[in-house]
């Protein structure tokens, strides 16, 4: 007889609209043990996993939350579908009862669809106008995806770094889900698209040295393991596909390795995270339910069963998070919080 799927540890409740994404705070030092999530009405609540409850309240966007990441002990990034990247200063104690927030500043973006902004430090890489950080984020019309640099310490916005597309842009439709990566030193943008394709650039170069079709409907979501050189894609559809990363000579060449089959049931994907160790993945489904995977063989290990409406996001704490290691955290629109211990 098939083993029982584990039970959440514990859920947070609270929020009156549906929950549409998920962070962990990923402190070196363990002590701020914090999620932020987003919702549909444009709030961003901070969790204290330590009390379970919300510490802090930001009415953030006119529209619903895309994205929420900390990028500091002290600093949140929305992105809302009202066009704006919002960054955050929480103020209060480093025990979880900060109550207060106030914005640093604000980037528009000019595209309102679907793309959850990517951040990325670059310290130690090539000087953007001394800036030490990139975020990328969908474009409109024949921009496909911007980057553009940022301070750390200020979170000034410098000039682009750039816009990049490619010949026939049109037919590509709207840019789903964006990463930065570095590899040997060299910086590429990854970019997923509502044609089902994956189209690689190289930053500096501003060039398209790679593009793969990976789906017969759009893209939704992807995810790479700590490598930078294989990954996860969803789709709306009920198949995932593995592929890889080659760097060849200065090209960065994606290919297509394997398709996983999700039941028909579980009718889509919305979310991908896997876990900073890369010894397991998570999906996140339309029908509720999150299908773990081991990320060696994409062997199936377990379906979590829990919500009761659509996963909207799902994120792996990068460290250990108290006494239950690495924790994963799923945000759906039944409005509930699942926090899960799995595979320790």
């Amino acid at each position: 007889m098939a083993a029982r799927p584990p039970d959440p540890i514990y859920s947070l409740r609270g929020s009156v609209c549906d929950l549409t994404s998920i962070a962990f705070l990923n402190p070196s030092d363990r002590e701020s043990q914090l999620v932020a999530s987003g919702a549909s009405d444009g709030q961003v609540t901070i969790w204290s996993l330590t009390s379970r409850r919300p510490v802090c309240g930001i009415s953030a966007h006119e529209k619903s939350v895309l994205a929420v990441e900390f990028v500091a002990r002290n600093k949140v990034i929305s992105q809302g579908r009202d066009g704006y990247i919002k960054i955050w200063q929480l103020d209060g104690t480093d025990g979880g009862c900060r109550e207060t927030s106030r914005m640093l500043n604000e980037i528009h973006v000019a595209a309102i669809g679907f793309c959850r902004f990517h951040y990325l430090k670059i310290s130690g890489l090539a000087d953007y106008a001394g800036r030490q950080a990139l975020l990328a984020f969908a474009g409109e019309n024949k921009s496909l995806i911007n980057v553009v640099a940022m301070a750390t310490d200020t979170f000034c916005v410098s000039s682009p770094v750039a816009e990049l597309t490619t010949e026939n842009a049109g037919n590509i439709g709207m840019c789903m889900a964006v990463c930065l990566i570095r590899l040997h030193g060299r910086l590429f943008v990854v970019g997923g698209f509502e044609c089902g394709e994956i189209l690689v650039w190289d930053l500096d170069a501003k060039d398209l040295t790679s593009r793969v079709k990976l789906h017969q409907e759009p893209l939704t979501c992807f995810c790479l393991d700590s490598t930078c050189t294989r990954g996860m894609s969803g789709a709306a559809e009920t198949t995932c596909q593995i592929f890889e990363f080659k760097l060849n000579e200065s090209k960065l060449i994606s290919n297509c390795v394997q398709s996983v089959k999700l039941p028909v049931t579980s009718k889509a994907v919305s979310d991908i995270a896997i876990r900073s160790d890369d010894k397991i993945v998570a999906v996140g489904c339309w029908d509720g339910t999150i299908r773990v995977f081991g990320w060696k063989k994409v062997k199936l290990l377990a379906v979590l069963m829990y919500h009761s409406q659509g996963i909207s996001s799902v994120s792996f704490s990068k460290s250990c998070v108290s006494e239950q290691a690495m924790l994963l955290a799923a945000a759906s629109r039944d409005k509930r919080i699942s926090i899960w211990s799995l595979y320790n």
